[in-house]
């Protein structure tokens, strides 16, 4: 996030929270595979776009090079 300073309607102490930055900075990555139904224009509902075979090998690969405590599956 470039400027930690103000968010609108979030408490400054839970920006310097280091598991809300990483929710927000993984929402904001994710941010534009969100789409729309034109169905649902008037209720927001919409879907996640994939992020196809490459961005999920990318994902799981950081995942394990991270450390991270998730449980990646092996099979796919």
């Amino acid at each position: 996030m470039a400027d930690d300073s103000k968010i609108a309607g979030v408490d400054p102490e839970l920006l310097k929270d280091p598991l809300f930055q990483q929710l927000m900075a993984e929402g904001l990555a994710i941010q534009d595979r969100f789409a729309a139904e034109p169905v649902y224009a008037c209720s927001g509902k919409g879907y996640l776009k994939s992020a196809g075979v490459e961005g999920l090998k990318a994902d799981k690969e950081r995942l394990r090079g991270a450390g991270e405590t998730m449980k990646v599956r092996e099979d796919h």
